[in-house]
């Protein structure tokens, strides 16, 4: 996995979540402010900073552990990152996994409502640093079963798009209450997002048997 290390004084991206075990590089994209890359408690260092564009460092992550690092020149203007190795979560539903694997909070649950005619989930949830997840991410659900998607009112305007189907709400919403409902009528596994958010992690899945 590559992160970039830039003038603007900020790792990109500045957390990620791996498998231990992965390969993570740094690569100087700029070539003004001299950089390095230092774990805060001394597992990893780059050696003396650098500002040629092209410089690289990796450091495999071979135990799992959150992992805290800064550029030490400019550690006080905020040029911070994490890496956060950990096994990926697994439920029995790869697809699930795959789609939920780096959003904030999933630990491959996925929650049992079966044979409930109406399912709610919470639609701009605490999650990935703000309002942005649904609750829960994962839920099971009999064919024939109603969900609906209930706003919080929080973290800006969302909606529900699917991925496998084509379905979803009509526009962005804002307000608290219940601004979508689909009702299941097929198994298998739908996957959806809200699209203003989806890159932070505001991401789901129902899972109809």
């Amino acid at each position: 996995m590559y992160l970039d290390v830039s003038d603007s004084r900020s790792f990109s991206p500045p957390a990620i979540r791996i498998e231990p075990g992965t390969t993570v590089t740094w690569e100087w994209t700029d070539a003004d402010d001299e950089h390095n890359v230092v774990a805060v408690d001394g597992e990893f260092d780059s050696g003396p900073a650098e500002s040629e564009a092209g410089t690289t460092f990796e450091h495999t992550f071979e135990d799992a552990g959150t992992y805290r690092y800064v550029s030490e020149p400019q550690a006080d203007a905020g040029m911070k990152g994490v890496v956060v190795a950990e096994p990926a979560p697994s439920s029995e539903y790869p697809a699930v996994d795959e789609w939920l694997v780096d959003t904030n909070g999933y630990d491959g649950t996925i929650t049992e409502r079966t044979g409930e005619d109406l399912v709610e989930i919470v639609t701009g949830a605490d999650g990935n640093g703000g309002h942005f997840a649904f609750e829960p991410h994962a839920v099971k659900v009999s064919a024939g079963t109603t969900v609906r998607w209930a706003w919080t009112g929080e973290g800006g305007g969302h909606d529900v798009v699917f991925e496998d189907v084509d379905v979803g709400s009509e526009a962005i919403a804002v307000e608290s209450g219940v601004n979508f409902e689909h009702t299941f009528n097929e198994t298998g596994v739908f996957r959806y997002a809200c699209r203003p958010h989806r890159a932070l992690g505001h991401r789901g899945a129902v899972v109809v048997e």
